[in-house]
């Protein structure tokens, strides 16, 4: 028995190599260079990532003072429970949202506008205690304050706050009692 070649292709086409096991991944299409579009981010959430990351800066800053006849002393937000706290709710709810923002095939098992918005709310909570709050036992003639860094913290959580809850709303979020349709 004799092998006949076979007859070449009719169409003006050229041959298509065999596929492969492990070839490139394909060219996207549609996008200019198929990676992060930061351009596609709204604002407000740029605003909220921020609030995030400028608490936890803020926290290394001055946050209670204190003097004594001309001696003056500083500590930051990590020596007073509301102050570290509050920079900890504020660094998670913008973890919550960067996940969100980020890596949208990881499905978070809360709402994450409100669940963002909620975190940011208490952070200014508790940042509002570390300002009324003072050590009971302070010696007469020692003038204690809050320094820089708890204004600083004070300013951008509350503006984590605020944007937070106008993308909730903006997305078409609604607050737990909030029964309007």
């Amino acid at each position: 028995m004799t092998s006949v070649p076979p007859e070449p292709p009719t169409s003006s086409e050229p041959p298509t190599p065999p596929a492969q096991q492990w070839s490139a991944p394909p060219a996207p299409s549609g996008s200019s260079g198929g990676g992060f579009n930061a351009a596609a981010v709204d604002k407000f959430d740029w605003g909220i990532l921020a609030a995030g990351l400028l608490a936890f800066i803020f926290s290394f800053v001055s946050y209670y003072t204190a003097s004594y006849h001309g001696y003056s002393g500083s500590e930051n937000a990590w020596h007073g429970f509301f102050g570290w706290f509050a920079m900890l709710l504020a660094v998670a709810a913008s973890i919550v949202l960067a996940l969100n923002v980020f890596a949208p095939q990881v499905k978070l098992p809360v709402p994450v506008r409100l669940t963002v918005l909620g975190g940011y709310a208490v952070a200014a909570l508790c940042v509002i205690l570390a300002g009324l709050i003072d050590a009971d036992k302070i010696p007469s003639g020692i003038s204690s304050g809050r320094g820089a860094g708890y204004y600083l913290s004070l300013i951008v959580i509350l503006a984590g706050a605020v944007l937070s809850f106008l993308r909730l709303r903006a997305t078409g979020g609604k607050l737990p009692w909030d029964k309007s349709a």
